[in-house]
C-alpha cells in the first residue's frame, strides 16, 4: 500500500490572522493554522482582481477574524480563501466599538441585514469604521427601499434612490446640507425632474472665463428672494439685502413682455422712511426718464426739485395749481414772463392739472413673492 504523501493533495484550513505586517510588500499576512496545530504562518492574499497597473480589489483580513485557507496541490505556501464571522468582536484587535456584546460580527458590520423579512436584503463593501458600499433591495408589505449608497463613517453620502418617496439621486454632508435631483418622487414634498439645493452654510457659484445663465424655458417663474431679517447684520457684515452690482460694465433690465411692466416698490405699507433712489456719481452723468407715452409724478408730501443748474420746462402748454396756498416764484436776477398774452388775476380761473397715476398692479398683486 502506498504512503500518504500531502505534496500531492490540496489542504483546506481554519486559520486566525494576528498581523497584516507585510515587511515584503507581496499582499502577505500572518495567521495560525489550524492544521499545523495553530503554528503561525504566513498566508499569500488573494483577490478577484488584481494587474500590473493600478487596478486591483484589496482587502487584507483584520486581526483576530477567522478565515479560511490552502495549500494547493504541490505548494508549500498557504493561500487566503475567504472571511468567516465565527469569532466574538475582541477587544484588542482596536477594530469597532461593540455596543452591545452580544451581537455577531456578522450583526455589528451589518445591523440592518435582515429588517425588512428577516433575511438579508443588503450587500455591502465597508471599512473598519463603517464607511463605504451599499447596496438595498429591501422589501415587504409596507414598503420598498432600493438603492445604491455610498457613505463615509461620519454620515456623508452619495445615494441612488429608487425608493418611490423619495426616488432621486442625493449628495449629503452630513451636516444639514445636501443636493438633490429628483425623478418622479412621491412624498408631496420635492417637485419631479428637479435639481433641490439646500445648505446651512453659504453658496458659492464661481465662472472664471465664460458665462453664467439661468434660464427659464418656459412654464414658471425666475425668483431671488431673500428672507432674512437683517437683525444680524453689522457694517462689516450686512445681512438681508438683495444686491446686483457690475464692476465694469453695465447693469441691465429688459423686459420684452408685449404689455411688459418693470416695477420697482416699496410693498410694506408699515414700513417707516422707505427710500427708492436713483442716483450716479462722477463727472458728466444724468438719469433720463424717457418715455412715448406720459411720464407722471404723484407724492402726497410734497415733490421737490434742486439743482445747481438751470430748470428748463417745455410743453404745448405749461397749467401750474395751488389748491391750498400760493404760488411763489423767487430769482437773484430778473424774472421775465413772455406771452401773446398775459393775465394777472384774470376773472376764469387756470384750469386745474392733476397727475393721473392709475392703478398699475403687478403679477403678484402688490403682496410679492409668498412661495417661501
Amino acid at each position: 500500500m502506498e504512503s500518504f504523501n500531502p505534496e500531492f493533495f490540496a489542504q483546506v484550513s481554519l486559520a486566525e490572522v494576528q498581523s497584516a505586517v507585510d515587511p515584503t510588500n507581496l499582499g502577505m499576512f500572518q495567521a495560525t493554522i489550524a492544521a499545523e496545530s495553530n503554528q503561525i504562518r504566513s498566508v499569500i492574499y488573494v483577490t478577484p482582481y488584481a494587474s500590473n497597473e493600478a487596478g486591483a480589489f484589496i482587502a487584507i483580513p483584520e486581526v483576530g477574524v477567522q478565515v479560511l485557507v490552502c495549500k494547493p496541490t504541490g505548494s508549500d505556501s498557504w493561500y487566503y480563501l475567504g472571511a468567516t464571522f465565527l469569532p466574538p468582536p475582541k477587544e484588542s484587535t482596536g477594530s469597532l466599538i461593540v455596543e452591545n456584546a452580544e451581537n455577531t460580527p456578522l450583526q455589528v458590520a451589518s445591523p440592518k441585514l435582515k429588517s425588512a423579512k428577516g433575511v438579508p436584503m443588503r450587500m455591502q463593501w465597508t471599512g473598519t469604521q463603517g464607511g463605504g458600499m451599499h447596496i438595498i433591495e429591501e422589501k415587504n408589505a409596507s414598503m420598498m427601499n432600493e438603492k445604491v449608497e455610498v457613505q463615509s463613517s461620519v454620515g456623508k453620502s452619495i445615494s441612488l434612490n429608487d425608493n418611490p418617496l423619495t426616488d432621486a439621486i442625493v449628495l449629503e454632508s452630513g451636516n444639514g446640507t445636501s443636493i438633490k435631483i429628483t425623478d418622479n418622487p412621491q412624498n408631496l414634498t420635492d417637485p419631479s425632474r428637479a435639481v433641490l439645493v439646500e445648505t446651512e452654510g453659504p453658496q458659492k457659484y464661481i465662472n472664471n472665463n465664460a458665462s453664467t445663465d439661468v434660464v427659464v424655458i418656459d412654464g414658471g417663474e425666475l425668483q431671488l428672494l431673500n428672507n432674512s431679517t437683517g437683525l444680524m447684520s453689522t457694517p462689516l457684515d450686512p445681512v438681508g439685502n438683495v444686491n446686483i452690482q457690475s464692476k465694469w460694465k453695465d447693469v441691465n433690465i429688459f423686459t420684452k413682455g408685449f404689455e411688459g411692466k418693470i416695477f420697482v416698490k416699496n410693498i410694506n405699507s408699515k414700513a417707516v422712511n422707505p427710500i427708492i433712489e436713483i442716483s450716479t456719481q462722477g463727472v458728466g452723468g444724468g438719469v433720463n426718464i424717457i418715455t412715448t407715452g406720459k411720464a407722471k409724478i404723484s407724492a402726497v408730501e410734497g415733490i421737490e426739485i434742486d439743482t445747481l443748474g438751470p430748470i428748463n420746462m417745455r410743453g404745448s402748454s405749461i397749467n401750474m395749481e395751488a389748491t391750498v396756498g400760493g404760488v411763489n416764484i423767487k430769482a437773484l436776477g430778473n424774472t421775465a414772463l413772455q406771452g401773446q398774452t398775459i393775465q394777472l388775476n384774470p376773472p376764469a380761473p387756470l384750469p386745474p392739472v392733476l397727475p393721473d397715476i392709475g392703478v398699475n398692479l403687478d403679477a403678484y398683486l402688490g403682496f410679492g413673492i409668498t412661495t417661501y
